[in-house]
Parts: C-alpha cells; sequence; structure tokens
C-alpha cells in the first residue's frame, strides 16, 4: 500500500475550484486536512500500488479546477515493512 501525502493547488476562478473539490471529496482513497492557504488544500491519498497513486494523482491534475497537485511525501505500508517498522520515502 502506498500512502501520499499531497497538496492540492486549486483554480482561482471559485466556481471551477468548488467543483474540483466537491468531486474530490467523494473519494474514498482521499483524507483531507485543513487548508492553511487559500486554493492549497492538503490531502492524504491512499492506493494499493504505486502505479495505482499515480494514476489518481494524473486523474486529480486533469480535474478543471485543479492547476496542479505536489506530493509532499510517500509512505510504504506492506508486510514486510510494517512488520520490521514502516520506512519512509520523502521527496521534495
Amino acid at each position: 500500500m502506498q500512502i501520499s501525502g499531497l497538496v492540492l493547488f486549486l483554480s482561482e476562478d471559485a466556481a471551477s475550484a468548488t467543483e474540483a473539490l466537491t468531486t474530490l471529496r467523494a473519494r474514498v482513497d482521499l483524507e483531507f486536512g485543513a487548508a492553511a492557504a487559500p486554493r492549497r488544500v492538503p490531502a492524504v491519498l491512499t492506493a494499493p500500488t504505486s502505479g495505482a497513486s499515480k494514476d489518481a494523482i494524473r486523474a486529480f491534475e486533469a480535474l478543471a479546477g485543479v492547476e496542479r497537485v505536489e506530493v509532499a511525501f510517500i509512505a510504504f505500508e506492506d508486510e514486510e515493512h510494517t512488520e520490521h517498522g514502516r520506512e519512509d520515502v520523502r521527496c521534495s
């Protein structure tokens, strides 16, 4: 399982940003944090594989109202890693 910390950058157009956020909030694989700045929404994506995570992020970026998605961190959880403790991979 791959867990990704994301920052979603929303459009300046309030209507398209609201529509994108409504669409994103309907996803069961995303959890949202409190936005610290207008148009920047922190989220955590849980995906079964790295490929599924990449596909989801591409889908988010394709939404009207989402300007870009930045990946703040990636953590992998599977039996091998959780047995010995979580190993995180951080990227900038």
